[in-house]
Formats: structure tokens, sequence, C-alpha cells
């Protein structure tokens, strides 16, 4: 397979130094300009913990094959995060065993996803929550170590733009304090 993001940021060719640690790389060569001149500094990702939210109705392949192409590239671990919509606020313990249940069937159908990765020699994991889907993700990258969120995006309704912003993974997207790559 070809890779999809090799067109977006060539990597850097031989004898051009990358500093470890801050992403950050020289381009003074392919540039012209000289090692007295100012480098031309791009910046290099290193993607080392993906979260991937998961829908219901388990998102098209493209999102995940993206997701298994930026793992494989960088050696990265996979979080597949599903956020089962929580009834309400204060239900106490009478929704409990419903949620325990429903978990248990979405850990299963997340298990398929899930070796699908591992097959690939990739670690990956399920993640399961109540709650409300944009909060539960955006405090997930707050908690937890995530350098990039990967979600599918819908085309925006150009004749009425603000409907885009009731879009839950835009939303997810404008919120999240850490980069997210939304794939249509």
């Amino acid at each position: 397979m070809e890779s999809l993001l090799n067109e977006a940021m060539p990597a850097p060719s031989s004898g051009h130094p990358v500093q470890d640690g801050t992403g950050l790389a020289s381009r003074t060569a392919a540039s012209g300009l000289t090692d007295s001149s100012s480098p031309m500094w791009i910046v290099v990702m290193s993607w080392q913990r993906l979260l991937v939210p998961v829908e219901s109705a388990f998102e098209s392949d493209r999102v995940f094959d993206v997701a298994m192409e930026l793992a494989t590239q960088h050696q990265a671990a996979i979080t597949l995060m599903y956020v089962i919509e929580s009834i309400g606020e204060d239900q106490g313990d009478e929704f409990e065993s419903f949620y325990e249940e429903l978990a248990e069937d979405i850990r299963a159908r997340l298990h398929v996803l899930i070796s699908r990765f591992r097959r690939a020699g990739l670690e990956a994991k399920p993640e399961i929550v109540v709650g409300h889907k944009v909060r539960s993700i955006v405090e997930y990258t707050v908690t937890e170590p995530v350098d990039l969120v990967i979600i599918p995006s819908e085309r925006a309704d150009l004749e009425h733009p603000e409907s885009s912003l009731q879009n839950r993974n835009h939303q997810v997207a404008l919120l999240c304090q850490c980069p997210v790559m939304l794939i249509r």
C-alpha cells in the first residue's frame, strides 16, 4: 500500500540534522543555505500515542487505515475509545448494570478491530467510558498521554456552514488541546 502521508511531508534527506526531543529538523542543504546561514526549520511530528474514538456504527475503514499507517510509521500505540452516551447526569445505580452489559458488548466488537491492529504488530487497547462524547474525549486527551486524535469528518454544508459546528467530531477537533486529524 502506498503511503497516504508521504506527500504531506517528505522525510528529511541524509545529512540534515534532526534534533531529538524537540520535533524540529534543520534543512539547510536542501534550501541552498550554507551552514553559516540561518537554517530553514520544519516540524517533524512523532506520534507515539494515537486515540481513535469509535462510533456505534464503527466508521469507515479509512479512519482505521490512516491510524494503522501512522501507527506503523511511528511505532505508535493505539487506543480505540468508545463513549457510551449517558442517559442523564445523576442516574444512580439503576443504570449501572445496563451500562456494564452495553460495555461488554462494545468490548467484544472493539476486540475485532484491535485484533486487526495486533495482527499488524501494533499495540492497541480499548477504552470504554460512559458520559458525553465530546467532553469525555477532550478530558481523556488532558488526563492521558495522547499525541494525536484521529476522527472522521463530514463535509460541511456550504449553504449552512454553522451546522458544521453541531457535528460532535468537529467540536472535538475545536476543543482538544492536542492535534486532531479529521478524515473524510
